[in-house]
């Protein structure tokens, strides 16, 4: 009897795709009982809707992946523009007649970057968001 890593083989260990269909094909020569039993239906059935749920995890992983991305982006623009009000407000006399400009420019790029968090992105946003355009 030959122990399994010999018949099935190592594989990568950073290889994290699991392919229950699709077993190594060389275990037909090396183990032709186990490759017989693996290709059967009551065993390649359960084998398929796994394959089915792990693809749909890993779609579901990279939409969370890009809504953290976008969580993140959102802190550091919602930080950036409150330091920039708040430092118009402050410098207000200072800057003339720029501070009531810089912090209207902070307001309309906040509303436009409230817009790009709500819709994805900004060319989602164009085709999807703004009515009639």
């Amino acid at each position: 009897m030959t122990n399994a890593q010999t018949i099935i083989g190592s594989r990568d260990p950073k290889g994290w795709s699991l392919c229950p269909t699709q077993p190594p094909s060389d275990l037909e020569t090396k183990a032709p009982e186990l490759w017989d039993r693996l290709n059967e239906e009551r065993i390649l059935g359960p084998a398929r809707r796994y394959e089915e749920a792990d693809a749909e995890a890993v779609a579901a992983q990279r939409r969370f992946k890009t809504a953290a991305r976008r969580a993140i982006k959102a802190v550091l623009g919602a930080t950036a523009l409150a330091t920039a009000i708040t430092a118009a407000g402050v410098l207000y006399k200072q800057l003339g007649g720029w501070g009531s400009t810089i912090v209207i420019g902070c307001g309309v790029l906040g509303a436009l970057v409230g817009r790009w968090l709500r819709c994805g992105s900004v060319e989602s946003s164009r085709r999807i968001c703004w009515p009639n355009g």
